[in-house]
């Protein structure tokens, strides 16, 4: 017999939705980059926006952005914070206000070119289309695919992969990579505010936690190109954040509940429109709080999950079909928990 639940409640989110892709790039002196790649993303065949988080660069970075709002005033925006407070900070502020503003797909990405924007769309596709909850821009997938790196930093990060997969037991052959897709489920699941990591560490938790929550992680082969002009922020600290954090990373994991993947449940009309990712307007979120992974993959099949949800929250898919509003139903009944034991 299926769970009645009626304990449940709307809840009204008041934000602007701009789009549903959003491309962020952290900044800090990156003036002879900044243009470029910014003309880069927008020449892409889906309509990608781009938010720049920039950490007060003093080579004017940011004024180069803010002449460009001008131009792409409703597909260009910028955080500027007051200084150098990191990549995982830079990040976890553009998740923050991705989120806020209701994209759907969130990127990482350089502002040096060494990820090459013509591979977006194959990162969209692989979250849009072919069911990854988190695509990732492998250097290391078909081999070595890193041009005008020294063979010192290649072995560096290559051995330094491999060895967090030793460790974390993460499935992923380039843990560190900066160039990634989120669907926005992963982001909302994850507490961002329990990210710690400020270097490239924060690349290694963000894949261990995805995956520990249950999502599906997919990599993508690309080449990484060194960069022209900047400088690199490679250092000793950022290199040893990664090394002794991931020890640390898979202790606590041990004693840590992780939070609960979110059930999603599409309509019709929207499979047929996205056969392969959510819709803004006619996705349901429905988070069963409490529920174990082996329940939840009991409710995996789609038919089962709307069975469910439509006895939970005594409605028809049609009835969240507003942008407006998200349904949350604090679901608790004993008939799952029992399920859950079988």
């Amino acid at each position: 017999m299926l769970p009645n639940c009626t304990n449940f409640k709307f809840i009204p989110l008041q934000i602007k939705t701009l789009g549903e892709n959003l491309v962020i790039i952290p900044t800090y002196n990156e003036k002879e980059n900044i243009e470029n790649i910014i003309y880069a993303v927008f020449r892409q065949p889906h309509d990608f926006h781009l938010l720049i988080v920039d950490d007060a660069s003093p080579d004017g970075t940011a004024e180069i952005v803010k002449n460009l709002q001008q131009k792409f005033p409703d597909r260009l925006f910028m955080i500027q914070r007051p200084g150098k407070m990191g990549l995982g900070t830079a990040y976890i502020t553009g998740f923050k206000w991705a989120l806020q503003h209701d994209y759907q797909y969130i990127y990482e990405m350089d502002a040096d070119f060494s990820h090459n924007p013509d591979d977006l769309p194959r990162l969209y596709a692989s979250c849009a289309l072919d069911g990854a909850d988190m695509a990732i821009g492998s250097r290391y997938l078909t081999g070595v695919n890193v041009l005008n790196w020294p063979l010192k930093r290649v072995l560096m990060s290559y051995f330094a992969s491999y060895y967090v997969r030793i460790v974390t037991g993460l499935k992923v052959t380039d843990t560190t990579a900066g160039f990634v897709c989120y669907k926005r489920k992963v982001l909302e699941t994850i507490d961002l505010d329990k990210i710690r990591f400020k270097g490239y560490g924060f690349q290694i938790e963000m894949k261990f936690t995805a995956e520990k929550c249950g999502f599906q992680l997919k990599e993508i082969p690309i080449v990484f190109i060194n960069r022209e002009y900047g400088t690199s922020k490679m250092s000793s600290g950022i290199f040893g954040e990664a090394f002794f954090g991931v020890i640390q990373l898979k202790i606590e994991s041990w004693f840590r509940d992780f939070p609960k993947k979110a059930i999603y449940i599409r309509s019709p009309d929207a499979a047929q429109r996205n056969p392969g990712g959510p819709s803004a307007t006619s996705t349901i979120a429905v988070e069963f709080f409490g529920l174990p992974n082996k329940a939840r993959n009991n409710y995996r099949r789609h038919g089962e999950v709307s069975r469910i949800a439509l006895r939970c929250i005594r409605a028809t898919f049609t009835t969240f079909t507003e942008p407006a509003c998200r349904p949350i139903p604090r679901c608790g009944h004993p008939d799952l928990q029992s399920r859950a034991d079988t």
